[in-house]
Parts: structure tokens; sequence; C-alpha cells
């Protein structure tokens, strides 16, 4: 007769591989996650940064022009410009006075990194934006 002990040992060839099988894409899919978090991060801060630095010009520039700000700004460095929309409130070369305020406002088309929609085997994309904005008072008068 065999002993008890024996009876009750099981096989565990390939319990680990059965184990990594079923883990591994769901920590797969968070490292994404947490990558794709980040990277979302950093472009709202740096456009919130942008966003401050533009008003800032702005606001003490009587002529400014939107790409003039954007390359005053040093956005090319950061993020990538052919994403970004400035809006500045009132428009380049509208009159203001000592004391109005000036809206700046950034919108990013933000392409993830890793497409969701592919791993459902669709062609389309997945397109946020990402906005920033700032108020800045005007320092100098403008006349139009």
């Amino acid at each position: 007769m065999k002993p008890m002990k024996s009876l009750f040992r099981r096989n565990k060839n390939g319990a680990v591989m059965a184990e990594a099988a079923l883990v591994l894409p769901i920590l797969i899919g968070i490292t994404f996650a947490i990558t794709e978090l980040g990277n979302i991060l950093y472009i709202s801060n740096s456009l919130n940064q942008l966003a401050r630095t533009i008003a800032r010009y702005a606001s003490v520039s009587q002529t400014y022009t939107n790409n003039g700000l954007l390359t005053q700004s040093g956005a090319s460095s950061i993020v990538n410009t052919s994403n970004v929309t400035l809006t500045i409130s009132p428009a380049a070369g509208a009159s203001r006075n000592v004391g109005d305020q000036i809206t700046v406002t950034l919108r990013y088309a933000y392409t993830p990194i890793v497409n969701p929609y592919r791993l459902f085997n669709s062609t389309a994309t997945w397109i946020s934006t990402i906005s920033s904005s700032a108020v800045s008072r005007s320092e100098v008068k403008q006349y139009p």
C-alpha cells in the first residue's frame, strides 16, 4: 500500500507557465497604462508652463503673433508644435489698455503611444485633446 502522503501529491510541472500566462498580460497592461499616464501628465504640465510663459510675453509686448509667441516660449523644444492650437484673447493686433485681461488657451491633440483600438483590430484612432489656459493683465497699451 502507498503512503497517504504520496496519494495527495500533485504533479506541478507547467503550473508556473500557466500562472504566468494569466498574470503577464495584466502586468503588461498596467505597465503601458502607467507609461501613458506619465506621458499625459508631462504634456499637461508642459502646456501649463507654456500657457503662463506665452501670457507673460503677450502682456508686455505691444505686437505679437501666435507663431511668434510659440517661438518665444520655446514650445518647439517641449512639445510637437504641429499638434498645438493657440488661442489668444484679445486677438493679435486688437486694441487693449493697461490692465486688460489677456487669456491664452493651448490645445494639444494627443495621440497615445498605445492605441487601444488596435486590440480589437480596428482602424480607428484615439486622439484626445489636452488643454491649458492662463490669464494675465496687459502691461502696455496697444493701438489698432
